[in-house]
């Protein structure tokens, strides 16, 4: 049988160690150390103290703590601590107890009963809503599918686990979770896949300075680049490996590291190199107890002697291989069997050699054992009846190898079909998923950019308002002043014409003598009106005639007075009637009337007898020939509007 299926073996043994950080493989009873001695001790105490439903957790944590020593105490302290949840209805601890069943069975090899246990806790998790639960037995469900090679559902599985410890934040069981994945894809043979696994795992522990998670995962990357054909690269990881682990004084994980680098050299043709890792190895395995890889390392040196045709030593390692072999075992057990019955026919003792490869053929028959180890007994048994001249026989067994070859290629072809065809699914699936991501994206942009958009016209829609209310409030403000102006111009309308003719008239008595006095005393607006023809005495008279007949006969409601029929009406001409205006009022002659004009409206919008007329009827009757135009000279005159001074006042 070819010796590389043993290294194989070896690899995949080592994975499924490193895999099983928290679930132990070990089913014999060890020796408590005193650390062991010293917990347990103390959680039996605890175990007095507490009451009926706090046991139910003493009880798991006893439990755990004898996975790893003894599976029969391990059970027996975990169907107490499930008696008691049940009987306080302590669901947590009881999904608890579960859990633990469900590891001692998948250590036990009972993976029918393990998975029944997963899924019972499983399910408590699942009405309780607890995370850290779901997350923990989904990992140990992908563990049980990976050992059933179901690497569909051991993903997802992990998948799950993963997405959950993401969720919380869990650096180091996402880590843990990778390193599965990672085991997975080593096991389907998709490296590129399990790499990039392995290296996030490793960036985490070494965020986390977590040395011994370190070293195993540098021993699964050797292991992953071994099985890649990458032997330089393997042996960079286990020396890393290595060299972490002597820091941390791991004697088991020293020896697993140093039986790999043993394989690596065994590869590449190193015997010397491979004799001595694997001799260090055994030296502190011997120290641990642990049979079953010290039968694969003396498989090795066996290996290497045969190798080297040495084949009595060759002999001696293989035999001795068998001896340390787990008997349970079935596939390890026939392997062993047909090394030794290979050496015995290099030998040349085809009897003998005879006899083991025929009860390896029974065992990998009896238990249905097919690849590569059952069509290598088949093909050695046929080659060992040509060499003893039987080929009658050698042609039988030839045929069963044919026949199986084939079976093992339609079967290893339909996986490697179905593994295809799962890529491409997944590769459709993470194609649709970025592109509904792209979308989301685009979604989001999207709606971030309305709600800038509404927020914007939010704020500009507080702005106007603001403004808009501060405008009111203003013009509401300039309205209340036109009022109190109308009912101030109201008080003083009648004295204010006659104070206005006894000052002309005191003017008129007042010296000539003081005229240029008088005329230093004019606005700066007026000099350029002082070549008017007229004497100031004379001006004070126009200016007399003017108020009287804008304030007593009210001329500024004819709609089509104008300068010349003002004039006029006041027996001036057009000339002197302009000036004095401009002089005295520093206004042309339209908008002097229309201060009138407006003045006038103004009282009339106040007067509450007055709001039965519409503003057009107002602005007639004040003398503006249009609304528009009555409402532009009643805005620059006041500030706001007739309508909105007539509701404020009305309102008021």
């Amino acid at each position: 049988m070819k010796k590389n299926i043993f290294i194989t073996t070896i690899f995949l043994l080592t994975s499924y160690l490193i895999l099983l950080t928290s679930v132990s493989l070990a089913t014999e009873k060890k020796p408590l150390t005193k650390e062991q001695t010293k917990t347990i001790d103390s959680l039996k105490q605890v175990l007095r103290k507490v009451d009926n439903k706090g046991k139910a957790k003493v009880y798991n944590e006893l439990s755990r703590k004898y996975v790893d020593i003894s599976s029969e105490t391990a059970i027996q302290y975990a169907n107490e601590a499930l008696k008691i949840a049940t009987q306080t209805n302590n669901l947590s601890e009881k999904a608890n107890a579960l859990g633990i069943l469900g590891i001692i069975n998948y250590n036990t090899g009972n993976n029918k009963n393990a998975y029944g246990y997963y899924q019972q806790s499983l399910a408590i998790y699942d009405n309780l809503s607890n995370k850290k639960g779901i997350a923990k037995i989904n990992n140990y469900l992908g563990i049980l599918y990976g050992q059933l090679d179901n690497y569909k559902e051991a993903l997802k599985s992990y998948n799950k686990s993963l997405q959950i410890y993401k969720e919380l934040n869990d650096k180091n069981n996402i880590a843990s979770l990778l390193m599965n994945i990672g085991i997975i894809f080593k096991s389907k043979n998709q490296y590129k896949e399990a790499e990039d696994n392995y290296q996030k795992a490793l960036v985490i522990f070494y965020e986390l300075n977590n040395k011994e998670e370190i070293s195993r995962i540098t021993n699964n990357l050797g292991n992953l680049y071994l099985n890649w054909g990458k032997n330089e690269t393997a042996l960079k990881y286990y020396q890393q490996s290595l060299k972490i682990s002597e820091e941390l004084k791991n004697k088991e994980l020293m020896a697993t590291t140093l039986n790999n680098i043993g394989i690596v050299y065994l590869n590449i043709g190193k015997y010397n190199d491979a004799l001595k890792n694997f001799t260090s190895a055994l030296n502190f395995l011997d120290e641990l107890k642990n049979n079953p890889i010290i039968a694969k390392i003396n498989n090795n040196i066996g290996n290497i002697y045969e190798k080297e045709n040495d084949f009595q030593k060759a002999l001696y390692y293989y035999k001795k291989s068998y001896d340390l072999t787990d008997k349970k075992s079935s596939e390890s057990v026939a392997m062993a069997l047909n090394n030794i019955g290979n050496t015995y026919t290099k030998l040349g003792n085809y009897n003998v050699a005879l006899q083991y490869l025929k009860q390896s053929i029974k065992i990998t028959d009896s238990v249905n054992i097919y690849g590569d180890g059952n069509m290598a007994n088949y093909k050695d048994i046929a080659c060992l009846y040509q060499k003893m001249n039987d080929y009658k026989t050698a042609n039988k067994y030839l045929n069963q190898y044919y026949a199986l070859k084939d079976s093992v290629y339609n079967k290893e072809t339909h996986r490697q079909i179905m593994e295809i065809n799962t890529k491409y699914e997944t590769e459709r699936k993470d194609k649709e998923i970025k592109l509904l991501n792209t979308q989301k994206e685009l979604n989001k942009a999207e709606y971030n950019k309305r709600i800038i958009f509404l927020i914007s016209a939010f704020i500009l829609i507080i702005v106007a308002l603001i403004f808009y209310y501060n405008k009111i409030k203003s013009d509401k403000n300039l309205a209340f002043k036109n009022f109190e102006i109308v009912k101030s111009e109201n008080e003083i309308l009648k004295s204010k014409q006659t104070q206005l003719i006894n000052k002309n008239k005191l003017i008129i008595e007042t010296k000539i003598s003081e005229e240029t006095s008088f005329e230093n005393n004019i606005k700066p607006q007026a000099e350029k009106y002082s070549s008017s023809p007229l004497t100031d005495i004379q001006k004070h008279e126009l200016i007399n005639k003017i108020t009287e007949a804008m304030e007593k006969d009210r001329v500024y409601t004819d709609i089509g007075l104008n300068i010349n029929d003002f004039s006029k009406k006041l027996n001036t001409n057009r000339m002197y009637v302009s000036n004095v205006i401009n002089e005295t009022f520093n206004k042309n002659f339209t908008n002097f009337i229309n201060e009138y004009r407006v003045k006038e409206a103004r009282r009339l919008l106040s007067d509450v007898e007055s709001q039965k007329y519409t503003l057009e009827t107002i602005a007639k009757s004040v003398g503006f020939k249009s609304r528009s135009v009555f409402i532009g000279a009643f805005k620059i005159y006041t500030g706001i509007t007739p309508s909105f001074y007539r509701k404020t006042i009305k309102v008021s």
